[in-house]
């Protein structure tokens, strides 16, 4: 007989009794139908079975896939069944469940079985709540043996909820996008994962994107993690980032007399209004180490450095190759979900981008851009400025890291290569301009860019892994200034036109200020100007290209209105006299 419609409780009279060919019934969820539905009661024959496959042979594998069926699967590799929650409802004690990527909308129970269930990659196998309260539920006694691995758990009031000393080992998954706003009467806790009255292992999982909320009663804890009366003494190796709460505990909140403790993990970027990333309630106790934890925590190997993620805007928790987490964990791991291929982040320099006009000595700056891993010695290849600068020397003065820590730089320029080997007692742990190069810039070199670059670093006479961002020397030329005017002698008033003629160096020219002598000034390349009034008259033409590089030029008396008639100008202010009749007067005298 078979029952997979789903119907349970919902079957109020179930009677299959006087059937002596019936031996076995399936359904979707034998337990119950085996505890519900007996012969006691007069629903079946004695000796009358329930499974989920009746006759099929004894399996301790079974496998579900979206293109499975509940009803003519059987639960092997070929023949998959489509619910995770069908495939438990089908083991016993000790077996697996593998499930093939994709989404499965649903609300799964371990049921007290002490089975593995186990995503065929947590990115791209998941299990989706549909908002209906908790997405798996741990709570009927499970034992270390259970284990819920490699699966993104999202869409649920609580992603995963541990009660009833329950002990399940919980790793390798991403628990994001749960979210809980608690009934009238109740608070709102633990969107991610809820542990109450149990000690599950949590490791190597992303927690991430889960929020609780307040209602008008009672306040919010445990965006991430809440813990409830429970001790954790295996969490490490997990990524606790962007959780909320509206009250405590944005990242992990712990009531009670509960503890959590564990190695490399990283707590950042949380958010509540108390205890962003841990709040402690009562006697609660935490206890990290070599963990990443925004605003500090004491203990040994801890730090607060940002952890520079790929993408957490866009949910990519991986490290970059970059990141103070790499190696920095205990016996050298990295800190949080993702293990990065490098023993060590890579150290990041850079070489700056200048602008200098021929004929001038061009200062590069050479850069470290983090202030770790901390070091006592630096050894650089530098290149790619060989053949058209000249090597001048070295800038270690108090401006430069090296100067300031008193270290001592030795350097060997070839044809190709400057080698620099630096080293000090004090160590380097801040980031900032190293040292800098002195290069001249030859007066004939033409308008171009110099790439300079660094091949080779070596820290601490082992530390080899690095990223550059390369720089150089722009050499550029000024713009020359010049100017033509129409006439320059000539009677009040006079109409001159001043015509710029300045050559652009190498970038346009896109400024002109004049001073035209007599408190009038101009900012066109072509300028028309009258002369109301007798005098000598100095012209000033500075120009500036789009770079900010300008030049000026002053003809001194270029421009000369009636200096021989006319009126006499007898100080700065003219007068207005008729000059004639000022000599005319002077004679009489």
């Amino acid at each position: 007989l078979n029952m997979k419609n789903g119907v349970t409780d919902q079957l109020d009279y179930f009677n299959v009794t006087n059937n002596s060919s019936l031996t076995c019934i399936e359904t979707l969820d034998p337990d119950y139908a085996t505890t519900n539905w007996t012969s006691d009661n007069g629903n079946i024959d004695a000796g009358v079975t329930f499974d989920v496959i009746c006759g099929a042979e004894a399996q301790t594998h079974w496998y579900v896939a979206t293109t499975g069926s509940d009803v003519q699967g059987s639960g092997t590799l070929e023949s998959p069944l489509a619910n995770i929650q069908t495939a438990i409802n089908a083991t016993t004690n000790g077996d697996t469940v593998s499930v093939a990527t994709g989404t499965y909308v649903e609300n799964i129970s371990y049921s007290g079985k002490n089975i593995s269930v186990l995503g065929e990659d947590r990115e791209t196998t998941i299990i989706d709540g549909n908002q209906e309260e908790i997405v798996v539920w741990f709570g009927n006694g499970e034992d270390s043996t259970a284990i819920l691995s490699n699966f993104t758990i999202t869409n649920g009031s609580q992603g995963i909820k541990c009660f009833n000393n329950s002990n399940p080992r919980i790793g390798n998954n991403i628990i994001t996008g749960n979210a809980y706003s608690g009934p009238v009467f109740s608070g709102a806790w633990g969107a991610g994962i809820s542990v109450h009255s149990s000690s599950p292992k949590i490791y190597n999982n992303v927690i991430a994107n889960n929020f609780v909320f307040s209602n008008d009663n009672y306040g919010s804890t445990g965006g991430g993690l809440h813990i409830y009366y429970s001790d954790l003494t295996d969490f490490h190796n997990n990524t606790i980032v962007n959780n909320h709460s509206d009250w405590r505990g944005g990242g992990i909140y712990l009531h009670g007399p509960s503890s959590i403790s564990g190695a490399n993990n990283i707590i950042w970027g949380n958010d509540a209004e108390i205890g962003p990333q841990i709040f402690q309630e009562s006697a609660a106790t935490s206890f990290f180490s070599y963990s990443d934890i925004q605003g500090g925590w004491e203990g040994e190997g801890n730090i607060n450095i940002d952890p520079m993620f790929v993408d957490a805007a866009n949910g990519d928790y991986h490290l970059l190759d970059w990141s103070p987490c790499i190696g920095a964990g205990q016996d050298g791991v990295d800190m949080g979900s993702y293990e990065n291929a490098l023993a060590n982040p890579r150290y990041l320099l850079a070489v700056d981008s200048v602008y200098f006009v021929h004929g001038d000595t061009a200062i590069v700056p050479i850069r470290n851009q983090l202030d770790y891993p901390e070091l006592n010695s630096i050894g650089l290849k530098i290149t790619g400025f060989q053949d058209k600068l000249s090597f001048v020397g070295l800038v270690t003065d108090s401006t430069t890291i090296f100067g300031s820590l008193g270290w001592i730089t030795e350097y060997n320029n070839t044809d190709t290569l400057l080698i620099t080997a630096s080293a000090g007692s004090n160590p380097l742990e801040s980031s900032g301009v190293l040292f800098a190069l002195k290069l001249a810039v030859p007066d004939t070199l033409s308008s171009q860019f110099i790439p300079i670059t660094i091949t080779e670093f070596t820290g601490n006479e082992e530390y080899t892994d690095f990223l550059v961002t390369p720089g150089g020397v722009q050499v550029v030329w000024e713009p020359l200034v010049g100017f033509t005017s129409t006439e320059s002698t000539g009677s009040y008033p006079m109409e001159v036109t001043f015509t710029d003629t300045s050559h652009a160096g190498t970038y346009p020219i896109n400024e002109w200020a004049w001073d035209l002598g007599d408190d009038s000034t101009a900012s066109e390349p072509v300028v028309t100007h009258t002369y109301n009034y007798p005098g000598v008259y100095d012209v000033t033409l500075r120009i500036e290209d789009e770079f900010g590089l300008a030049d000026s030029l002053t003809s001194v008396g270029l421009v000369q209105v009636d200096t021989l008639y006319g009126d006499v100008s007898w100080n700065a202010l003219v007068q207005h006299y008729d000059a004639s009749l000022i000599l005319q007067d002077l004679a009489e005298m």
